[in-house]
């Protein structure tokens, strides 16, 4: 059935709601002609409707609670890699007997940085034979009061320049001991040394890269805000045991052109 009857005009009459937050909110309602019986109703609806969606919903008010607990920091640690500053190798060469080459006082072959540290106790052609390697190591960039929390030494074996049935590679395990070496290293420091084993590692026959870590006892040997001095003993020598082998370990020069063969002693510390 279609519409019947005349058109009203359009009146309209504006709300003003205010909000708890002090807003206004204008609402605009026409009344429009009228036409059947559930028009004004329906009409009443939608403007119920409309107001309530204008008022917003109370949001209560977010309290923050004080911090009663201070952040708690993690202790801070730090990883460094430190590099011998100085060094070689000391020589005990031609003893007939054994107690004469272990206890000697002063060596007969002193080898500087540049040249190849080895270590060995070694017996050849009946004649009794040290080497002992000395490394110092400049940690004065250590806190004074730091925590040494662990250390390793990084040392790469390698073959003998010139091999020869004197200077072979074979099983061997070294040790790193503490040195008291005198700052101008000298001859007469052979036997400036603990025998005591702060971290050992054996290496074989074919060149190899080791991370000998020191003990966790022995961790005060790293001097903080000074030198740390270590050198590296053969177990033979270590121990007091006459060797019946050469039991020699050649070790990367200390100047070579490779980063990840350098002797490098890694430091891990709480400052």
């Amino acid at each position: 059935m279609g519409r019947t009857g005349n058109s009203r005009k359009d009146n309209s009459v504006t709300i003003a709601v205010i909000t708890t937050s002090g807003v206004i909110i204008a609402a605009i309602f026409g009344y429009l002609g009228v036409v059947g019986p559930y028009s004004a109703s329906l009409h009443a609806t939608q403007t119920a409707v409309a107001l309530t969606a204008l008022v917003p919903t109370p949001v209560n008010p977010v309290i923050e609670s004080p911090t009663t607990t201070p952040a708690i920091k993690t202790s801070q640690t730090i990883k460094n890699s430190f590099y011998p500053s100085g060094g070689g190798s000391l020589v005990r060469m031609n003893c007939k007997d054994w107690i004469s080459c272990h206890k000697a006082s002063a060596a007969d072959v002193k080898y500087g940085p540049n040249d190849m540290p080895v270590t060995y106790a070694s017996l050849y052609k009946g004649y009794y034979q040290i080497s002992r390697i000395f490394l110092y190591f400049d940690t004065s960039k250590l806190p004074q009061n730091s925590t040494i929390l662990n250390a390793s030494l990084h040392l790469c074996s390698t073959e003998p320049m010139v091999p020869t049935p004197s200077a072979s590679m074979g099983d061997s395990t070294i040790h790193i001991v503490q040195s008291q070496a005198s700052d101008q290293f000298t001859a007469n420091d052979f036997n400036a040394v603990t025998f005591t084993s702060g971290g050992k590692a054996t290496y074989g026959s074919t060149p190899e890269c080791i991370d000998i870590s020191l003990n966790k006892a022995d961790l005060n040997w790293i001097v903080p805000n000074g030198i740390t001095e270590l050198a590296i003993l053969q177990d033979n020598d270590l121990n007091d045991i006459l060797p019946s082998d050469q039991n020699k370990v050649y070790i990367i020069p200390i100047q070579t052109a490779d980063p990840n063969q350098q002797i490098r002693l890694d430091i891990t510390y709480s400052p």
